[in-house]
């Protein structure tokens, strides 16, 4: 997202995050994404920063549904940090 200047779930290209796990094989049935774009001061600890995009999606119904499903059973946390101090966090779950 940080290198092609966008911020959704679905890429410039239309993918959708179902298109990307069956790419990679997974059963687009029972999967889901959140997705966080956090702007910090350079000060900021990687703590501090975890813990605020942790707090945004358990504080927002959606996000907090797709931590919460009990059918998930894998996971996958992406993290990029862009030279102007955004965050980019991505969490998969199938």
């Amino acid at each position: 997202m940080a290198q092609r200047d966008f911020f959704a779930h679905a890429n410039p290209d239309g993918d959708e995050p179902s298109d990307r796990y069956k790419t990679f094989g997974h059963d687009t049935r029972s999967s889901g994404e959140n997705i966080a774009l956090e702007h910090y001061d350079v000060l900021a600890t990687p703590e501090k920063v975890a813990q605020s995009v942790v707090d945004a999606w358990m504080n927002s119904q959606g996000h907090r549904e797709n931590i919460l499903r009990d059918h998930f059973t894998e996971e996958g946390i992406g993290v990029y940090l862009n030279h102007d101090g955004g965050v980019y966090a991505t969490q998969n779950f199938y």
